[in-house]
């Protein structure tokens, strides 16, 4: 799957979670702290890049998980997704999906980021990257990726997918 082709399927569940949950675009808004237009352009693709605290926002508004089930006492799926999505959802967050602890976003955006941080610098270790190698193959500023690293830099999600693409295919 492509990262334009998850924008899409993205925005699709976004706006199926969103119908499900029988929320309007603008009690979704007020939910997040989103614009109401930003997040019409996420369901539609039609948004040039999604940040991290965006998608974390959206999710938590909607009640699910980064694996868009439900928050509830059953982890009930809200709606289908396909194995694909779920796949792709698992490899840019290099594996943090599975983790049960971080499963649902309604915690801490700041410790959510410190996780991340933390497990790219582990696995960029783990393969003998330096930073600056890491930074230069997934085409991104080094220090783009110290702040990431830190846990302390918003950033798109496209670029924790050329992070996760390198880490992954090494």
């Amino acid at each position: 799957m492509s990262f334009e082709e998850f924008t899409y399927e993205f925005g699709t569940l976004i706006k199926q979670s969103r119908n499900t949950r029988g929320m309007s675009l603008q009690a979704l808004a007020l939910e997040t702290g989103i614009v109401y237009d930003q997040i019409q352009k996420i369901e539609s693709a039609k948004h040039g890049g999604v940040l991290i605290n965006t998608y974390v926002k959206l999710l938590s508004g909607l009640k699910v998980s980064l694996s868009f089930t439900k928050n509830d006492s059953i982890r009930t799926k809200l709606i289908p997704v396909s194995n694909e999505v779920l796949i792709f959802i698992d490899e840019i967050f290099l594996g943090l999906s599975s983790d049960s602890s971080l499963q649902f976003l309604n915690m801490n955006y700041p410790l959510f980021m410190k996780h991340i941080g933390e497990l790219l610098m582990q696995k960029r270790k783990g393969l003998n990257l330096t930073q600056k190698q890491l930074a230069k193959k997934a085409n991104i500023s080094n220090t783009t990726l110290v702040h990431i690293e830190g846990g302390e830099h918003s950033f798109r999600l496209a670029t924790l997918h050329k992070i996760a693409t390198v880490l992954n295919n090494r």
